[in-house]
């Protein structure tokens, strides 16, 4: 009642058959994307590229969704106030920070001068001996500045040398700066250099 149907046999390519072998072409590699049912054939880079974009589109997409979105009143209000809690502990943060900055100390500004003796300050007398010369300064510091001193010049007689020079007293308008010696010291002129910063 049916025929049966015979083999049907491809010729085989092989040196014994006359023919050249040859390698069959390779078929193209089938990329099918999740998104808008697109096919893509080949394997090139470009195609990961477009995945990529799609993937991100697709993120786009939902973020998109999410801001349209509707609540109720209620997850409103709730969602208004854990926004207005963050900020609350925001500004609590930058209001501790802040404060913290005004805590340091801080240099606002300095002045700098000489203050030098008369001359023939100290050549005579014997044991310890002092002079006080003072600065006033350009405006007044806020609070007393830090004044720092040094030795700019010693005009003496021969012999051994004494010479000091201590901050005596510091206001915010002025400072005193004691120039001293001792023993049978003879000076015959000092100057010192004067710093303040406040």
């Amino acid at each position: 009642m049916y025929e049966q149907a015979e083999p049907v046999r491809a010729p085989v390519s092989g040196l014994g058959s006359g023919q050249t072998s040859r390698t069959p072409p390779l078929s193209p590699t089938v990329h099918m994307s999740g998104s808008g049912g697109r096919v893509r054939y080949g394997n090139d880079t470009s195609g990961k590229r477009e995945e990529d974009q799609e993937t991100s589109d697709m993120y786009e997409e939902a973020e998109a969704v999410k801001r349209g979105a509707t609540y109720t009143p209620a997850e409103q209000d709730q969602t208004m106030k854990e926004e207005i809690q963050q900020l609350q502990i925001t500004v609590a943060e930058l209001s501790a920070k802040h404060k913290n900055i005004q805590q340091r100390p801080s240099v606002e500004r300095c002045e700098s001068g000489e203050l030098e003796t008369p001359d023939a300050a100290f050549i005579s007398g014997f044991g310890r001996r002092s002079l006080d010369v003072s600065a006033t300064f350009s405006r007044a510091f806020r609070t007393p500045p830090v004044v720092t001193v040094g030795l700019k010049h010693v005009d003496h007689f021969t012999g051994h040398i004494h010479v000091s020079t201590t901050v005596a007293s510091v206001s915010t308008t002025s400072l005193t700066v004691r120039i001293a010696t001792w023993g049978g010291s003879r000076l015959y002129f000092a100057a010192v250099y004067w710093m303040a910063c406040a």
